[in-house]
């Protein structure tokens, strides 16, 4: 199986396998493979391979060479400067959120966020639309629709009560909180636990419960 040798930046020169690669564009995501920690925030295509450094790229199509040394790599270089910043972690192989720390940490901030979001919007909401801890605030969008008897258990008698009592803020804060939870665990449904160790998927499968608390 044939390598080259390539640098990227300051880093030190590394070997990359050719196996499986037809061109440049084939090479270089073996690259990415290779050094996934430090490309893990540039796509493929922000990526190009020159002969020296700082040298004309590569074409995607062309050949790759056949041999190198440690003295004379190939250099990876960023073509476009911008860090892909991905909401998860992907895995090299599949592309599919990775199962580990990081994305476990965007989890904690999502269900933080939502439940903060959904305070918010009940502490502010409730009062602007005119049930306020008082009663119904005069003038308001809550005053208009009032009829001359409120229903009890009718949604206006349900908000009224929120707005009485200020359990609006935990209302909304535990459905923001919910929604938070829920849209993890479904995208969770797609992660990716290793393509390379197949035997521990099932060992890896129900880390993530105690890992988000």
């Amino acid at each position: 199986m044939a390598k080259l040798w390539v640098k990227f930046k300051t880093n030190n020169v590394v070997k990359v396998s050719t196996d499986q690669c037809q061109d440049v564009d084939d090479f270089l995501k073996a690259c990415k493979k290779e050094l996934s920690s430090t490309l893990v925030s540039y796509d493929v295509d922000q990526l190009s391979l020159s002969t020296t450094d700082g040298g004309t790229p590569l074409q995607p199509g062309d050949a790759i060479p056949a041999q190198n040394t440690s003295k004379t790599p190939l250099f990876i270089t960023v073509t476009d400067t911008t860090p892909n910043k991905k909401m998860w972690e992907g895995c090299p192989n599949c592309n599919k959120p990775l199962n580990n720390e990081a994305n476990i940490k965007t989890v904690r901030k999502i269900i933080a966020g939502s439940g903060l979001a959904g305070a918010i919007l009940g502490g502010i909401a409730l009062p602007f639309l005119g049930f306020g801890l008082g009663g119904i605030t005069a003038g308001s969008f809550a005053a208009s629709v009032q009829g001359p008897a409120v229903v009890a258990g009718s949604l206006f008698a349900v908000l009224q009560s929120l707005g009485a009592t200020g359990m609006g803020i935990l209302l909304f804060g535990s459905i923001g909180a919910a929604v938070g939870v829920l849209a993890p665990f479904t995208a969770k449904l797609g992660w990716c636990n290793g393509c390379n160790d197949a035997d521990t998927d099932t060992a890896v499968k129900g880390d993530y419960d105690s890992k988000l608390l």
